[in-house]
């Protein structure tokens, strides 16, 4: 998506440029040529970026031989081969009239937006919506993929599992459930392995949802040396969660935590915008935040359990790293050891 900020008049000047650029993209070869080099090295730096491309080895291992396994930027070679022809081929079958939405917030009328939108877009005629390809869970993957650099004085890691839909009735405990373990300066991750055992600068943890699936995702730079230690305190606290419900008082610091950031994340006209039309294109729908709110208070510990029960299982964590490190073959066996305590304790 695309989000401009205009004000007054300049409404309209807006909508002029971004239907235009829908409607009738120039596609220049010369501007093909320009971007394709831009995008190389936007390549280039994301690849020298460890805490970035990190994230791109995770994705593989969760999502093999699926899209949502690969890197969206592409390869080199992808995007050495992209011809003029075959971005118009890919805009005509994707940017259609059945998959546009239009989210606008501010100081603007409904009717105001829809006649100009009417008077822009009214007469544009395109095919149905591309069917997108359903992520099917593989029968068996790798779980530790570690990219080796020498040069590195810092090691970036990433443990992971497949999560859950926006779907789910279950992705709002794990949205709680995230917060508790590694959102925030007051988080367990961040208070145990940072504060406490001092293994890390920083450390986090995220929950991203998509159609049918999703991930979790644990992600930590430290010093080399330090990898095998921050890996066992990682699981240790995995574990701890699992078969240590949060108490109450806890629960409800994390969730006031988590409605509070919500709250100061929606207070300018942009957010708003992008919310609108992310519910309206991912749920189909449009949840207000007070809806969304309510739905965070009505997590219980129960939920939470049930949620560690779905996700924390054996077999089902990954690891990712780039650094100075040993083979993914050193690792192997502090995963296995995990899952097989897990086993052992379900």
């Amino acid at each position: 998506g695309r989000f401009f900020g205009v004000e007054g008049e300049g409404s309209d000047r807006a909508f002029d440029v971004l239907t235009s650029m829908i409607r009738q993209p120039l596609f220049a070869p010369v501007e093909v040529e320009k971007e394709r080099r831009v995008i190389l090295e936007e390549l280039h730096m994301y690849r020298d970026t460890p805490q970035e491309w990190v994230q791109v080895l995770m994705d593989e291992l969760v999502f093999p031989d699926h899209p949502l396994g690969r890197e969206v930027i592409g390869t080199a070679a992808t995007v050495g081969a992209l011809t003029a022809e075959q971005l118009q081929d890919f805009f005509t079958a994707h940017y259609t009239p059945a998959a546009l939405i239009i989210s606008v917030a501010g100081r603007i009328t409904h009717a105001q937006v829809l006649a100009a939108v009417t008077s822009r877009l009214g007469a544009w005629q395109g095919a149905d919506s591309v069917v997108l390809a359903p992520f099917m869970a593989p029968a068996a993957s790798r779980s530790v993929a570690i990219e080796s650099r020498k040069t590195n004085e810092q090691a970036n890691l990433c443990l992971a599992c497949a999560g859950l839909s926006y779907h789910d009735p279950d992705y709002d405990a794990l949205t709680v459930l995230s917060a508790i373990l590694g959102e925030g300066m007051s988080s367990r991750l961040f208070q145990v392995i940072r504060e406490d055992l001092g293994l890390v600068y920083d450390i986090s943890s995220t929950v991203s949802g998509f159609r049918d699936t999703g991930i979790f995702e644990i992600a930590a730079g430290c010093d080399p040396r330090q990898v095998d230690g921050v890996i066992r305190a990682v699981l240790g606290e995995l574990r701890r969660l699992r078969e240590e419900p949060p108490s109450p008082e806890e629960l409800q610091r994390i969730k006031a935590y988590v409605r509070g950031r919500l709250a100061i994340s929606m207070e300018d006209t942009a957010s708003i915008a992008s919310w609108a039309g992310g519910q309206l294109a991912s749920r189909g729908e449009i949840r207000s935040l007070e809806a969304l709110l309510d739905r965070i208070d009505a997590v219980s510990l129960d939920d939470l359990q049930r949620v560690t029960a779905r996700l924390f299982v054996p077999g089902t964590l990954r690891l990712a790293a780039i650094g100075p490190l040993p083979r993914a073959t050193h690792f192997q066996p502090l995963l296995e050891d995990w899952s097989s305590t897990a086993r052992r304790g379900s």
